[in-house]
């Protein structure tokens, strides 16, 4: 912003014009001296616009643009990408609880299956761990799976444009699966669930946390760097609570998501590498099929 600096000198230039710039910069500007009551206008000045106060209200126009543009000062680390398009590699997150729907679906045995994947607090309490793994990629009804893989899906996209898929897949199997144990010990026997919701919580909570503003060094600095994760928050709690829904999956999935968010984003240099991100995709498929082995033996 090509603003007229005024900090040495109590008397404004002749003309009045606090900021010359392009229409963006001065219509900002305006809106900001709008909103403390500070007359002023604008001009046009062929490619440029100019915002002019008058000179009794030039001072405390100029202190006013000043806090607000160190107020914002911290957005301008954020790398804004516009591009969100849609990618197959998010397939890769969809593809174990969908074969595994329609593994149930056709399967002759399909309701034992779910007997045996269910996440059941007790049997997880007496050593069964694999059902919370299992338990992710069963689902009551066509209604419950399609829910499931379509928001798991769009915030998969999201965070494929900042974090690669092999971290995706492995942080939110891992971190889904904890939940899981945390629920049935958090849980009055009997308990049970199932649902690759819990996994869609955690992809949640590492997306707000790829999303943090760095902190800047001013007093409002570090409540600004928390908005994305207040955000993801508050869409957890719109979406994750109502009736015939596993409030404790979703919450403790959530929580599960900023905690791995955290740690793949402090150690993601060493993961960058294309064979890293493959390796860690199969071993998140081994970890499903390793469970599932385990419950169907």
């Amino acid at each position: 912003m090509d603003q007229i600096d005024n900090s040495h000198s109590e008397l404004p230039p002749d003309d009045g014009k606090l900021l010359q710039g392009s229409q963006s910069e001065v219509f900002e500007s305006s809106l900001v001296l709008a909103s403390q009551g500070i007359p002023h206008y604008i001009e046009y000045q062929g490619e440029l616009y100019a915002l002019v106060v008058e000179a009794d209200w030039f001072e405390r126009a100029s202190l006013c643009l000043h806090v607000y543009k160190g107020e914002n000062q911290a957005l301008s680390y954020i790398q804004i990408k516009e591009d969100i398009s849609l990618r197959v590699s998010s397939l890769l997150f969809m593809l174990i609880p969908t074969l595994s729907y329609f593994w149930v679906g056709i399967s002759r045995d399909g309701n034992w299956i779910k007997l045996r994947g269910t996440a059941n607090a007790g049997a997880i309490l007496e050593g069964q761990w694999w059902r919370c793994i299992t338990a992710l990629t069963l689902h009551a009804d066509v209604e419950h799976f399609l829910s499931n893989l379509v928001s798991g899906y769009l915030l998969a996209n999201l965070l494929n444009h900042r974090v690669p898929i092999g971290s995706i897949c492995f942080s939110s199997t891992v971190s889904a699966a904890l939940a899981n144990g945390m629920v049935a010990y958090a849980s009055a026997l009997p308990h049970h669930s199932l649902g690759f919701s819990t996994a869609v919580f955690s992809l949640l909570g590492h997306l707000a946390v790829s999303f943090q503003i760095p902190q800047s060094e001013r007093e409002n600095g570090w409540l600004r760097s928390k908005a994305p994760l207040l955000a993801g928050l508050f869409l957890a709690v719109l979406l994750g609570t109502g009736e015939n829904v596993d409030v404790k999956a979703h919450f403790f999935g959530f929580g599960m998501g900023i905690v791995f968010g955290l740690l793949f984003r402090s150690i993601q240099g060493y993961l960058k590498s294309f064979a890293v991100q493959v390796v860690l995709v199969i071993i998140s498929y081994l970890i499903y099929v390793s469970a599932w082995m385990m419950a169907i033996r």
